[in-house]
């Protein structure tokens, strides 16, 4: 168990510097940091794939998703992988280190979650496609939500005309479109993620009849559904809602998502 800590440990510290030296390489125009960069990020996303191995081959699919590190580690990973393809992309370069920080620290909060107690197994095959949609589908919605922020950030540097800056940062321009089209991936997915985990509800014996509407998790997961919904609605339909408005409401939307993984994690109990 030592091992398996001290690779979570690894993949959060070794994010965290990638984080450190993308923004030494933004902030001084130097390709040295930008360069180790990378090989940080590579050897943060390897320790989290060796221990979601590890627990893929010792606890099995099933029990791995259903595990709340290990889902955190998915995750981080996941967003890393986004990272990484920033990294190497022009019109993205600098938000990279944005992305390598969001995943240290889901990477550290894996670390501080606990795991359901053992017991009958109430999940069946379905939970699979269940815990990978909502890894890919976080994971879109975390990266469309800090390139929000991101794009909220340059917008003030703009303003300030700050243009020491300006050249160092992403444009807007590509900052909206990145956050609209990873919104546009995860929303889809995080919706199949919500009826999956409806149908895994009804074949729950334990629930049964009991008002699982009213549970925590199904309040908060049901809330940032309709918040999304809405939210994708209005920026294909709305043209007013552009630029910073769309920014903030992204950014909103992904503090829901984390809202709901708290709730998950310590307030509902047909997760445990």
């Amino acid at each position: 168990m030592e091992m398996q800590s001290g690779l979570s440990l690894l993949g959060g510290v070794a994010l965290a510097i990638a984080a450190g030296m993308a923004w030494w390489a933004m902030a001084s125009r130097r390709r040295g940091p930008a360069k180790a960069a990378l090989p940080a990020a590579i050897v943060g996303v390897l320790a989290n794939v060796i221990y979601v191995s590890w627990a893929l081959a010792d606890h099995g699919l099933v029990e791995t998703f259903r595990r709340n590190e290990e889902a955190a580690l998915l995750l981080a990973s996941l967003i890393s992988i986004v990272a990484i393809g920033t990294h190497f992309t022009s019109t993205l370069r600098g938000l990279d280190g944005f992305l390598f920080l969001v995943a240290a620290l889901v990477d550290f909060v894996g670390l501080g979650t606990s795991t359901p107690p053992a017991g009958e197994p109430q999940y069946r095959s379905w939970y699979i496609s269940h815990g990978l949609s909502f890894a890919v589908s976080s994971a879109c919605l975390f990266v469309a939500g800090t390139t929000a922020m991101v794009y909220l950030v340059v917008h003030r540097i703009l303003r300030r005309k700050k243009l020491s800056l300006i050249g160092r940062v992403p444009s807007l321009e590509a900052l909206d479109r990145f956050a609209r089209w990873t919104l546009a991936i995860g929303f889809p997915i995080f919706t199949y993620g919500v009826l999956t985990g409806l149908c895994g509800i009804a074949h729950r014996k334990d629930i049964g009849h009991s008002k699982w509407y009213l549970d925590p998790s199904a309040l908060s997961v049901g809330l940032s559904w309709l918040f999304y919904a809405w939210l994708c609605f209005s920026l294909v339909f709305r043209t007013r809602l552009r630029g910073r408005k769309a920014a903030v409401l992204i950014a909103c939307g992904m503090v829901l998502v984390v809202t709901s993984y708290f709730v998950v994690e310590f307030g509902s109990p047909i997760h445990r």
